[in-house]
């Protein structure tokens, strides 16, 4: 019999209040993951998504860096590394990166600092809002142990993927005054996805971890926080955690409206509400319902209620 697991932490949609949750078995789990305001969501291994984890190693085959402490590769050498395709993110789309010591990687014109200090985000640290990468926002010291940061673009990307990637790996980095050498890698796809993963055990502190697009604020949600300071406490990355964060091939399913709650009730796997529209997990449209709906299939969907949209995993 298939169960339903709540997530007493859930926030689908920031500011969202949740009151449908049911007592009945239920074979629907609410999941993490967005969308945020610009319809990024994410998958993640922690929850229990299917995520393909295939490190790709590049500390002998790319580019070091040559990774300083609280130092980036755009402020302190004024150096860009290019991607070799024009990648799409939030309202943009670059063609460089600037690459920093502080588990971080930052789409943006040359001379830009990111330091030591994480914030939640939407982050306006370091003179406004940036757009950026966050795979361990912390104080990362790369050099400690003779440790660095890796850069290598593919025509084909190694990992399966049969399209064009750039991949920005920490190999052997620790966070300031520990010891533990870590290995995570961001993984930048020509379609706009965006790959963390975590090749070893992990000295977590309070990093923050997620996508910050360059006009982030919280009126607009162009951000999509994955952890912060250990909240929630599932999503502290270990070795073999993987999170996809999925560029948004649809805008239909990212409306938001006032701070009503909706009225969603779930049994099984048919939906109640007044009235709502289904999506499936590339935010194509499925259905529209009066009252209720099943889901007769397995898989994500989005199902958007007064103006509130769920993201749920039928099994």
């Amino acid at each position: 019999m298939m169960v339903l697991i709540l997530l007493t932490a859930l926030e689908p949609f920031k500011g969202m209040e949740v009151s449908h949750r049911d007592a009945n078995p239920v074979d629907v789990e609410l999941l993490f993951g967005g969308p945020d305001g610009f319809g990024y969501t994410y998958f993640s291994t922690q929850d229990g998504d299917t995520v393909p984890f295939n490190y790709i190693d590049i500390s002998t085959t790319g580019t070091a860096v040559g990774a300083g402490d609280d130092w980036c590769s755009g402020s302190s050498a004024s150096t860009l590394y290019y991607l070799g395709f024009t990648f799409p993110f939030y309202t943009e789309s670059y063609d460089s990166v600037s690459i920093c010591s502080n588990g971080a990687i930052v789409f943006d014109t040359p001379y830009v600092y990111f330091g030591l200090s994480n914030t939640a985000l939407p982050s306006t640290s370091y003179s406004g809002p940036r757009a950026f990468v966050a795979v361990m926002w912390d104080d990362l010291d790369p050099p400690e142990y003779g440790g660095d940061i890796y850069f290598q673009s593919f025509s084909s990307c190694p990992d399966g993927y049969s399209g064009a990637c750039a991949v920005v790996q920490y190999h052997n980095v620790p966070r300031y005054g520990n010891t533990t050498q870590m290995e995570f890698e961001i993984i930048l796809y020509d379609n706009g996805n965006i790959k963390l993963q975590y090749n070893s055990a992990v000295y977590y502190n309070d990093a923050t971890i997620g996508i910050q697009g360059d006009t982030a604020n919280s009126t607009n949600n162009f951000f999509l926080e994955y952890v912060y300071n250990g909240t929630p406490s599932g999503h502290v990355p270990d070795s073999g955690t993987a999170i996809l964060f999925v560029y948004p091939t649809s805008t239909d399913v990212v409306e938001r409206g006032d701070d009503i709650t909706p009225s969603l009730r779930v049994v099984g796997r048919t939906l109640y509400a007044e009235s709502g529209s289904v999506y499936d997990a590339a935010g194509r449209f499925v259905a529209t319902f009066k009252g209720s709906y099943v889901l007769r299939s397995k898989g994500v969907f989005f199902v958007k209620v007064k103006d509130r949209v769920y993201r749920i995993l039928a099994r």
